[in-house]
């Protein structure tokens, strides 16, 4: 993880000269106008999908991580992810919600296919600013692979007919943490415990989205699709709630989607290629989040009492909500961020089930971010 100098807070005031949408890349240009804008979605279930055999079960780990936060276009273009809104908005093009009066914002533009990922617009707005970013795909991907965070979770495939159509599978996400957790005992060769990315990497499941204890005789988790499905080789599955590690910091994310295509390899089995996850966060969250992810990775609070800084990222997190409080309703307010991950997979194994302690703000509860509000300026 790339740590900020020791001013980088300080920084945040320069924020304010680019305004809420230029930090997230929102400017799209005359050439993305005048694309035609068809909303992509994740494949739908067919009336008509036959029933199938069911015979295969399969568990992976998602890998390989990109949040959109990447590249040239990085926080503009958000090749990642659904659309979520039903809406293509692009230069004047309509909303699909009204931010805050507060706010002064413009609309918060889609990306390609009407496309929905804020949160890739604020990781890439980090590197713009600071050179480097507090948590981001690079930083994720560095942290899953040296073994000490955790991946976005554990997916375990059951009742798959093994072709490319199956009107009927079981998907279950399994919150995992870092593969070394409550592991303190170093390897031989002085590092720790690393994905090895087969099946001998027996992840660590957090009991708080368990079903049954660990004295059962097989775990389930309450984060399932018991009617998933697959369509031309590619898994869908939905998901009421999901909780997803940012930095070991396990995020509330509501209406999610998971999607990826179907691969056999005769050496390592089953697992799911391009894959891609398309959620919502609550904004109001985010602000609670910013302390825990300051003092995680540079040991520094960003209280509600921090004058400097607070209120300039207070406005770029509020500006980045972009859906709806009510679902197809633009006279809504903006009281969600978009969040698109594009994902790989690799085989993996349920490991022991692990408790994981919420980490305390670092706030006192007069200046806790997480009692502050989107709705007011102040």
């Amino acid at each position: 993880m790339r740590r900020l100098a020791s001013n980088s807070l300080g920084t945040l005031s320069s924020l304010a000269l680019f305004g809420c949408q230029s930090i997230i890349g929102a400017d799209f240009g005359s050439v993305q106008a005048a694309k035609v804008c068809v909303p992509l979605h994740a494949p739908t279930r067919p009336a008509d999908l036959p029933m199938a055999t069911d015979t295969v079960d399969f568990t992976v780990v998602l890998d390989e991580l990109a949040f959109g936060d990447d590249g040239p276009d990085a926080g503009a273009s958000r090749s990642v992810g659904y659309d979520q809104d039903g809406v293509c908005t692009v230069p004047g093009g309509p909303p699909s919600c009204k931010a805050y009066p507060w706010l002064d914002a413009k609309p918060l533009l889609d990306g390609d296919d009407g496309r929905d990922d804020a949160v890739g617009g604020l990781f890439a707005a980090q590197k713009a600013v600071f050179g480097g970013a507090l948590i981001g795909s690079d930083e994720e991907n560095a942290g899953v692979m040296a073994g000490t965070s955790a991946p976005p979770g554990v997916l375990r495939v059951r009742g798959f007919s093994g072709l490319a159509t199956d009107d009927h599978v079981v998907v279950e996400l399994f919150q995992a943490a870092a593969l070394d957790f409550g592991d303190s005992a170093e390897l031989a060769d002085g590092g720790m415990r690393r994905p090895a990315l087969d099946a001998t990497d027996h992840w660590p499941i957090v009991r708080a989205t368990l079903t049954e204890d660990d004295a059962g005789t097989d775990v389930a988790s309450s984060q399932r699709d018991d009617d998933a499905f697959v369509v031309d080789s590619t898994l869908v599955a939905h998901f009421d709630h999901l909780l997803l590690p940012m930095h070991n910091i396990y995020v509330e994310v509501s209406k999610a989607v998971l999607s990826g295509h179907l691969a056999y390899d005769a050496s390592t089995g089953w697992v799911l290629r391009d894959g891609t996850l398309a959620a919502r966060i609550l904004t109001d969250f985010l602000l609670g989040f910013v302390p825990l992810a300051t003092r995680s990775t540079v040991n520094v609070s960003l209280c509600t009492d921090d004058v400097a800084n607070y209120q300039v990222v207070k406005k770029v997190l509020c500006g980045a909500a972009d859906l709806p409080a009510k679902d197809d309703d633009p006279d809504s307010s903006c009281e969600f961020t978009s969040l698109g991950l594009g994902f790989q997979s690799s085989p993996a194994s349920l490991g022991p089930v692990v408790d994981i302690v919420p980490p305390p703000s670092p706030c006192s509860p007069d200046t806790d971010p997480g009692r502050d509000t989107c709705a007011t300026r102040e």
